[in-house]
């Protein structure tokens, strides 16, 4: 069983063997910093999740076609049995198998869904280090450090995520319209069906 670390423990450190002058005024710089990338990390990271509970929800909507079917499971315990077990790549897998199912387009979604997952998961299990600017006199640049590359953690670099979220939503709210539509006039012709 692979037991993961609380956000809290994901910490933020000056990167080893940086040049630091360490006094009031960099330490307050150092300390303003780790704020605010505690802050941005919880803000992806609940980004993150709120995008793959809409994931389960567009799945379990494309399986149970009603809130409380009177034969078979709802979606609400599609998603509390079947898809609560499921890690984020694997719902992500299900909904492309799904959609490839329903030939649907969704190349471009999943590519979205995986920058998302992979980004979040960057934010709640990687290490962060601040390289200082000027000693940190002039403050400190945040990177994400892997395998010997460094990605500085900027404002871009979180405008793209924020922009690959809303896409995503998009893209599944749309999916999720035009199935309702479907049901819906699938209902009416089993209605207005003679008995």
């Amino acid at each position: 069983m692979k037991i993961e670390a609380p956000i809290a423990d994901c910490p933020i450190i000056l990167k080893p063997q940086a040049k630091y002058q360490h006094n009031d005024q960099t330490t307050s710089k150092m300390s303003e910093m780790k704020k605010e990338l505690h802050y941005l990390r919880g803000e992806v990271i609940a980004y993150g999740y709120d995008i793959e509970s809409k994931v389960r929800d567009l799945i379990s909507f494309l399986y149970a076609t009603e809130e409380e079917p009177k034969q078979g499971l709802s979606r609400r315990h599609i998603g509390s049995i079947l898809l609560s077990k499921l890690d984020f790549s694997k719902k992500i897998a299900v909904l492309q198998q799904s959609l490839q199912a329903l030939e649907e387009e969704c190349e471009d979604l999943i590519k979205e869904l995986n920058f998302i997952r992979k980004r979040r998961n960057r934010f709640a299990h990687e290490l962060i280090c601040l390289i200082p600017i000027n000693e940190g006199v002039d403050g400190f640049t945040p990177i994400f450090e892997k395998d010997g590359k460094e990605t500085i953690i900027n404002q871009q670099f979180v405008d793209e995520f924020l922009t690959r979220c809303q896409h995503a939503v998009n893209e599944m709210t749309i999916l999720q319209r035009k199935y309702t539509a479907n049901k819906s006039s699938q209902g009416t012709q089993q209605s207005c069906a003679p008995a």
